[in-house]
């Protein structure tokens, strides 16, 4: 059996070709979090079908931050409440 990996590109812009197209054809409960670099293919989190939460959890430098500030905007975009706990109380003002 062979193991199949996926990556993302490190950068990914809304300016890119596409990648504001893409995301406006979305469903609402689907939140973009990357790409495929194989095919394109978008990555994303299925909010009605995997629950209403969504948890990051990564060591320092490990892009927890940019995940939220992304997945925060395309939910508030949609209607969404976000709420965001920060244990050190420095990171997110």
């Amino acid at each position: 059996m062979t193991k199949k990996t996926t990556t993302t590109t490190t950068t990914l812009r809304l300016s890119d070709p596409g990648v504001r197209e893409q995301l406006e054809a979305l469903p609402a409960s689907l939140a973009l979090i990357g790409f495929t670099t194989d095919d394109g293919q978008p990555i994303c989190a299925d909010l009605d079908a995997e629950g209403p939460h969504v948890l990051v959890c990564t060591g320092t430098g490990g892009g927890a931050t940019t995940i939220l500030r992304t997945l925060t905007a395309q939910l508030l975009h949609h209607g969404s409440h976000a709420l965001v706990l920060d244990h050190t109380r420095i990171s997110h003002r």
